[in-house]
């Protein structure tokens, strides 16, 4: 399977049924960027979370799931709109890359998403019958 290149502030969206190989194709990917770091979406919520994912400094985050609420989308936005993010740790702030972000998920994709130029979408399923 062809795979997309990831680009500065356009995550990508790979959907499918349990088990079909997103999480495999996402990790693919992923590896050719630098390092990984596997999360679920609800830790790109928390603040404390946030920092300790980018503490690890990954290139990639691959995040299990989509945010199904509006408050969960703030921080999502500033890591694919912004280059760099400032974090706190031992009371000291560090400037991190922001990592680009590969969202793995079985439920429907919005719409809205779909035509949204910073998501692009892949059906792991329907791109393997083709």
């Amino acid at each position: 399977m062809n795979t997309p290149p990831l680009e500065q502030g356009i995550a990508l969206i790979l959907f499918g049924s349990q088990g079909c190989g997103k999480s495999a194709l996402a990790r693919s990917i992923a590896v050719q960027y630098g390092p990984v770091q596997d999360c679920e979406v609800t830790q790109l919520n928390s603040a404390r979370d946030l920092n300790s994912l980018l503490l690890g400094r990954p290139a990639v985050l691959i995040v299990e799931g989509l945010p199904t609420r509006p408050d969960q989308w703030p921080a999502i936005r500033t890591l694919m709109t912004t280059r760099k993010s400032a974090i706190t740790s031992c009371g000291r702030v560090q400037v991190v890359t922001n990592p680009h972000l590969i969202f793995c998920t079985n439920e429907p994709v919005p719409q809205a998403l779909r035509e949204s130029r910073r998501f692009q979408v892949i059906d792991i399923e329907a791109r393997a019958a083709a």
